[in-house]
């Protein structure tokens, strides 16, 4: 009745009718939620939903947004020309501005089993990344029918860690990888580096895309090489694309880097671009036309008209990525006998395109069937290729026993852990020799005489001091030129050996910040001293991020001037240690401890922190094995030392590394071998005034920064170390023109090789 009370029946009614849409509301977003289009429900994109957070601002959210609404016409009208047929239907399809990923059931582990959260593991490469650069970072889509790697594919794999060192590899799959192949690529990537740097990334294939069905494998393995890179940025490859060196900072510093495939097509089989790029977005929102039967359409045609709608967003690669092409004259140059012009130098190729799949339809058979014997005598570019990445030597070798061809093989490729003290035969990296017998011989001296320094170690010293001999990893290095030549360890020793009567190489090792490696202008004026005043051979420069800023370019630009950079210097990138031996470390003086003394180990070589400045020569101290100098009565300073590759007094220093308890300051890296020293002093030379003097202390500090010149620098010192941190000014090439100070008189001497001290004149 008409303003009377509700009737039982009709309040029973008005229930149902709620209970009902509620229902009908639950299996819409159940559906959409299924089918992937959660985010097209609810007006969300569901990439846009991890981007908040870590490094990524606002303002870079806001113009990728921006560009997919703006251009959003544009971005349609060239995906209507490759719709096939759903041309007639574009406009009820294409109506998404902003991408919605297909992701369903993402699992994010390291091989370990550890599970990693998304968002802490996007963050942790924003951080390893420098700004302004694609990460370093390689995804691989495995094949989703089989679980065995096979032979190409280890290939690939081994060059991406040995040759192309990534920060992580992400390996996209649906089943657990297996075989024989895979067990291979194990056992030769150093257990750390595996551990650290494998991301297996479980997935569901998509099955469909914006509501489009998806059957076609090479366009499931497509999407989610695509959503790979919006996710987290870096390097898609498919694994039959070898990288034969890592990604030029060139190339990095591009929004997207493409390759071109043929005349009109871009070879979406590998590609580099930072995460969330425009062009990678624009591409993904064509995928709401996508025509599965068509196979070469939205993965060729379309990013090539796509670029050239918006030529600003990507950069096009034309030689370095697929050159051989696919057709039958590139495919002869890649599997025929070298040699038969046109010539090909695969070494000039960042990334070599194996294309597996076009040599097999050209030539039915023609399958990549070979194995560690057969390769080996494998006469045509490819078997050089593979002998590369296998053996790091390109000719033709010896078949071995077929009964040992694979364990062989195996230790050819880099094994785990790599020893100091290993000299094997047919391995690509030999140290320099060792007195094996005596260091052991040492051992228990050794624990008795670090258990005072070793802190909350001194109860576990036969615990966790157990190697008689010191261990260093070198699989996570990478060695090489300024402008990218590579470089093993058995090539730097050969190159830096030092000659009678000298035991330490003419070698200068500076490792840089790893936290932020923007140099000063002190640390500039301490480097071009080393080169100036101390003439190495070589200058080897560590770090583990790209150094930047405007003191780095001038020291690039004086020694290029010079006509040095290149042929002098050397440039190792390596982790930095997050482990002593088995003990954990996290305090970053002592993270670059570890780093120098591991450097001079295995090269050899005088190791200057970047604020000790060199004012003479070093050819008397490179006489010694081990040379270092006194900073206080009671302490050694390893700001600055000298010693021959494998030196017995830096083996036994580095040996008593397993028990450094990182809480404790400069008990290692000071006190310790001023205990050690005496010991073995026919092993030990120590300067008492040339390096370290004067010291940071109250009384001698201002004799370095004080106007008054109570210190005959000029006489005394060798190099002079700065203690830079107590002081703190910064100068320019100007400015310090008018320090009146020995560090001014030292600094114009190195700079304008006068040390005269320039007055200022007042204005007329």
């Amino acid at each position: 009745q008409p303003g009377g009370p509700m009737t039982q029946r009709a309040l029973l009614y008005r229930r149902a009718v709620a209970i009902l849409c509620l229902v009908t509301i639950a299996l819409v977003l159940a559906y959409a939620s299924r089918s992937g289009n959660i985010g097209k429900f609810l007006n969300l994109s569901y990439s846009y939903e991890y981007d908040y957070g870590g490094r990524t601002s606002p303002s870079e959210l806001s113009e990728a947004r921006n560009f997919t609404l703006t251009n959003w016409k544009t971005i349609r009208s060239v995906a209507v020309q490759f719709a096939g047929a759903n041309t007639r239907l574009a406009e009820q399809l294409f109506t998404a501005k902003e991408p919605v990923l297909t992701l369903s059931q993402l699992e994010l582990q390291t091989p370990g089993g550890h599970q990693l959260n998304y968002e802490q593991l996007r963050t942790s490469i924003a951080n390893a990344t420098e700004p302004g650069l694609a990460p370093n970072i390689i995804h691989y889509v495995l094949p989703f029918r089989r679980a065995e790697l096979q032979f190409h594919e280890l290939l690939s794999l081994l060059a991406a860690f040995h040759l192309a060192k990534p920060l992580r590899v992400f390996l996209w799959h649906q089943q657990p990888v297996s075989g024989g192949y895979w067990s291979h690529l194990i056992a030769n990537v150093t257990e750390p580096v595996w551990e650290r740097t494998v991301v297996l990334a479980r997935r569901q294939p998509p099955a469909s895309v914006y509501n489009m069905p998806i059957n076609s494998w090479r366009h499931r393995s497509d999407l989610i090489g695509l959503e790979a890179v919006l996710l987290f940025g870096g390097l898609r490859l498919d694994t039959d694309v070898l990288p034969m060196r890592p990604a030029s900072r060139a190339l990095r510093s591009a929004e997207t880097v493409l390759g071109l495939q043929h005349d009109r097509g871009i070879g979406s089989s590998a590609y580099l671009a930072k995460r969330n790029s425009r062009f990678l977005l624009a591409w993904h929102l064509c995928y709401q036309l996508l025509d599965d039967s068509l196979p070469d359409q939205h993965s060729t045609l379309l990013p090539f008209a796509l670029q050239s709608a918006f030529p600003h967003l990507a950069k096009i690669e034309i030689g370095g990525m697929h050159k051989p092409g696919w057709q039958a004259a590139g495919l002869r140059l890649i599997y025929g006998p070298p040699g038969s012009p046109p010539a090909w130098n695969w070494r000039d190729n960042w990334l070599i395109n194996l294309w597996r799949r076009q040599r097999e339809l050209q030539s039915p058979g023609a399958t990549l069937t070979v194995d560690f014997n057969s390769v080996k005598q494998l006469n045509s570019a490819f078997g050089q290729i593979a002998r590369h990445i296998l053996f790091g030597n390109s000719s033709i070798q010896p078949i071995a026993d077929a009964r040992t061809a694979v364990s062989s093989t195996s230790a050819a490729v880099k094994p785990t852990p790599v020893k100091v003290a290993d000299q094997v035969a047919g391995r690509d990296y030999v140290y320099a020799p060792m007195n094996k017998s005596y260091i052991i011989s040492q051992f228990d001296k050794l624990k008795s005489s670090v258990r005072p320094f070793s802190g909350k170690y001194a109860s576990r010293i036969n615990e966790l001091m157990v190697h008689k001999l010191p261990i260093v990893d070198t699989s996570g290095w990478r060695l090489h030129s300024p402008s990218g030549k590579q470089y093993t360890v058995a090539e730097v020793q050969a190159m830096t050996k030092p000659t009678a009567p000298y035991l330490v190489p003419n070698v200068a090792h500076y490792v840089l910040p790893f936290v932020n490696p923007q140099l000063q202008f002190h640390h500039l004026v301490c480097m071009l001293s080393g080169v100036w005043v101390m003439r190495p051979k070589f200058t080897v420069i560590w770090y583990a991020k790209q150094p930047y800023g405007e003191h780095w370019e001038a020291f690039k630009k004086n020694l290029t001037d010079s006509g040095i950079w290149e042929s002098n210097v050397i440039m190792i990138n390596r982790p930095v240690p997050t482990k002593s031996y088995s003990v954990p470390m996290r305090v970053k003086e002592h993270q670059a401890d570890v780093i120098r003394m591991e450097a001079v180990l295995v090269l050899g070589g005088a190791y200057f922190d970047i604020d000790v400045v060199t004012l003479k020569p070093l050819e008397p101290l490179r006489r010694y094995p081990f040379t270092i100098g006194r900073e206080t009565g009671g302490g050694l300073c390893n700001g600055v030392f000298l010693a021959a590759a494998n030196s017995t007094f830096m083996c036994m220093w580095y040996v008593t590394y397993q028990v450094l308890d990182d809480g404790i300051w400069a008990a290692h890296s000071v006190t310790y071998p001023n205990t050690l020293c005496p010991m073995y002093s026919e092993h030990c030379h120590i300067e008492q005034e040339s390096m370290d003097r004067p010291n940071w202390t109250g009384g001698e500090l201002p004799l370095i920064y004080g106007p008054v010149r109570k210190w005959d620098w000029r006489k005394k010192n060798y190099v002079m170390h700065l203690w830079y941190r107590f002081h703190g000014k910064q100068y320019n090439m100007e400015t310090i023109k008018y320090v009146d100070s020995t560090l001014g008189d030292m600094f114009r001497y190195v700079l304008y090789g006068n040390s005269t001290l320039v007055k200022k004149t007042k204005p007329t």
